[in-house]
């Protein structure tokens, strides 16, 4: 026992002292994966603003965020991007959208979740995967778009007489067979000379 609580705490003090050993890219790559994510959820209430809807559905769903907090943000020109690092930030802490951006936690994510001692890799899986989610979402409500915008005209019943006489124009249009593609060159001649039939 005593063995493996010696390896646990060399391979703890390894990763710490590799984090303290470079931070910077540490910052680095959480910036990069979190303005990633804002990016995406941005991108796409910017592509459909009636997402924005669906998006507060799925934070309050997720995060239990209060609609106030999502009228204020509006109100205050929040991207839902940071409304959804809010929300996750809110859940956490306990506290509201206007406490968060008193304390720069919508601008300085990084900072904040050092001050406060959370964990980022779970706030970015979390954030992930509810953009995983949203782009579910979205894709649903093109298809849904796609689907409600297609309108076929149902076509009169003219009698059984009518549908026989189409078909016989429809057999007029077909054409002799021709071929659709010649082939020409040497790979296709035979060996006497000529072309192969």
């Amino acid at each position: 026992m005593t063995r493996w609580i010696s390896i646990a705490g060399a391979v703890g003090f390894s990763l710490l002292s590799q984090a303290a050993a470079h931070p910077a890219d540490l910052d680095a790559s959480f910036a990069n994966r979190l303005e990633g994510v804002v990016g995406q959820l941005d991108a796409d209430v910017a592509a459909d603003p009636g997402f924005a809807g669906v998006l507060g559905v799925l934070l309050a769903g997720e995060y239990g965020t209060p609609r106030s907090d999502f009228e204020w943000g509006v109100s205050e020109s929040i991207s839902w991007g940071r409304m959804a690092v809010l929300s996750y930030i809110g859940v956490t802490t306990g506290r509201d959208f206007r406490y968060l951006v008193v304390e720069n936690a919508h601008t300085d994510t990084a900072g904040y979740l050092t001050r406060m001692e959370l964990n980022p890799d779970r706030m970015l899986l979390s954030l992930e995967a509810l953009a995983r989610t949203a782009e579910r979402e979205r894709n649903s409500r093109i298809l849904d778009r796609l689907r409600s915008a297609r309108h076929v005209n149902a076509l009169p019943d003219l009698g059984a007489g009518f549908g026989l006489f189409q078909e016989a124009l429809d057999f007029r249009r077909i054409a002799p067979p021709t071929p659709i593609k010649i082939h020409i060159g040497p790979a296709f001649q035979d060996t006497a000379g000529g072309d192969t039939p």
